[in-house]
């Protein structure tokens, strides 16, 4: 009897320390989630902090790219606006609008091969949408350049030069060629548009150079400083993009933009190159700490 007690009784036991034991896992089962995972609460103010770093940290970054002589560079702008005025005078004094008989002579025929193929009639939509995303190229170039205190004001004033150069060339190089635009081979395009000064304005396309020389800038600066790809990409997707809008509106034939977005090109690569300054630097600032290393 007492053997029996015995075995009984450690039987009891051993059966409460399994229930004990039992217990105590699914209590840890369900207690290990809250544990062992954080509150998202808690990862969103992480990344949160991370991004307040990186914005402060770049925020006090700043790289000269350019080394600008204010009397030369106010002194080139307002040269070449005075060339470009020039040029509104000789447009008014010597072009001559299409007429009955000019319209009457011309020929699909007579325009280059792989022009003609691509030739496309006036679309508005498209020309006002290709206008849109020339304003946007040289917001974006703006908005990646121009935060670069105390820099900013050089990059502003390249960037003028830039493209004040590009569109006197262009006015000039359209008003000594009088290529006739795409849309004036087509019978449906409205007569009022046939017959303006500006359908004799073809060569080159003015919205696709300066959307390249815009993109060129922003791939110029990008190399010196961040090296943001991402953003160089974007410059120049948008830049084909108002290339590819001129065909496809009529406005442009392709030799049109194709010269544009080289003029474009070579006419910023030459002025960064200008006004590029002779000792790279970058410099920390802040109010209780200058740090400054040329190179």
């Amino acid at each position: 009897m007492i053997f029996y007690s015995l075995c009984t009784n450690w039987g009891k036991s051993n059966k409460e320390s399994k229930n004990n034991s039992n217990d105590e896992a699914l209590n840890k089962a369900v207690l290990a989630p809250n544990i062992s995972k954080p509150l998202p609460i808690t990862k969103l103010m992480k990344r949160i902090y991370t991004l307040i770093v990186v914005i402060i940290i770049t925020s006090t970054l700043q790289a000269q790219v350019f080394e600008v002589n204010k009397s030369m560079i106010y002194s080139s702008i307002i040269l070449t606006n005075g060339v470009d005025l020039l040029n509104q005078l000789y447009q008014d004094k010597n072009i001559e609008p299409y007429n009955t008989d000019s319209l009457a002579l011309l020929s699909k025929e007579d325009v280059f091969g792989l022009d003609r193929t691509l030739m496309q009639p006036y679309d508005k939509k498209v020309d006002s949408f290709g206008t849109a995303l020339t304003f946007a190229s040289l917001a974006s170039t703006a908005f990646w350049s121009m935060y670069d205190e105390p820099f900013h004001w050089d990059n502003f004033l390249v960037l003028s030069d830039i493209l004040v150069t590009q569109i006197t060339v262009a006015h000039w190089t359209k008003s000594l060629t009088l290529r006739g635009r795409p849309y004036i081979y087509f019978d449906e395009t409205p007569d009022e548009k046939q017959r303006s000064k500006d359908a004799k304005m073809s060569f080159y396309s003015l919205h696709t150079s300066t959307a390249f020389a815009a993109a060129y800038f922003t791939y110029y600066y990008q190399a010196n400083t961040v090296k943001d790809n991402y953003v160089i990409a974007t410059s120049y997707l948008l830049s084909t993009s108002v290339g590819l809008s001129r065909i496809l509106a009529g406005e442009h034939f392709l030799t049109d933009v194709l010269v544009g977005a080289v003029m474009g090109t070579g006419i910023s690569f030459l002025k960064c190159h200008y006004w590029s300054a002779d000792d790279f630097s970058i410099s920390i600032d802040s109010r209780k700490l200058s740090l400054r290393v040329t190179f």
